[in-house]
């Protein structure tokens, strides 16, 4: 609480060529650890693992299938709920945005699904879990459009639903970041639809997105 360490650091990757861009989210006495990793000669791989605060492991796993790339790995928990979001290219193909919930102990809560395609300058994802069971996954590229923009995703067990929020104007709309609060949500982004660099911000209900 004072921001002192109560104990040592753990290291919680091995045997791989290198390991990216954690993210961390806390699950009663676990920590749920998102990432990317490589192999040295097939590509990447998405991962998701648990381990208790003192670096113990409880479980692993690769979320992309082997030969396809997957990067960018997101993870966020509410309750006994883990939901995953990561970016998958198959080979020859176009990158998609992947998706999954799992339980706390591993367990997968329903199959991957794919739930919009991303561009080739996609390079972060964004979710945020609302108290109904949703999860709400922001992210950017260009699919389909002139430039990138910024979608939405709303993501239950079973079923996705994805909005483009920005316009198809040929001006980049990038690095989305969501929350979600009850019956409202929030998005901010930077666009450059004005000739310069500038950050926007969207707020409304959320049975409106």
């Amino acid at each position: 609480s004072r921001g002192v360490p109560a104990g040592p650091e753990h290291r919680l990757t091995t045997g791989t060529a290198d390991a990216y861009e954690p993210d961390i989210a806390a699950a009663g006495n676990q920590i749920i650890v998102a990432w990317y990793e490589h192999d040295g000669t097939k590509g990447y791989g998405a991962m998701l693992g648990a381990w208790t605060r003192d670096g113990v492991e409880q479980w692993r796993m690769q979320l992309s299938p082997a030969g396809h790339g997957g990067k960018s790995t997101l993870v966020r928990v509410r309750g006994k709920d883990v939901f995953c979001a990561w970016l998958e290219l198959a080979p020859g193909g176009q990158p998609q945005v992947r998706v999954q919930w799992f339980s706390v102990d591993g367990r997968p809560r329903g199959a991957p699904m794919t739930i919009g395609p991303a561009g080739r300058t996609t390079w972060n994802l964004t979710a945020a879990l609302d108290d109904k069971g949703l999860a709400w996954v922001a992210f950017d590229g260009a699919a389909g459009t002139r430039a990138d923009e910024v979608f939405l995703a709303r993501v239950a067990r079973e079923w996705h639903a994805l909005t483009r929020l920005t316009a198809d104007d040929g001006k980049a709309s990038k690095y989305p970041d969501i929350a979600v609060q009850g019956d409202r949500a929030a998005v901010s982004w930077h666009d450059v639809r004005d000739g310069n660099e500038e950050v926007y911000l969207l707020v409304a209900p959320t049975v409106s997105l």
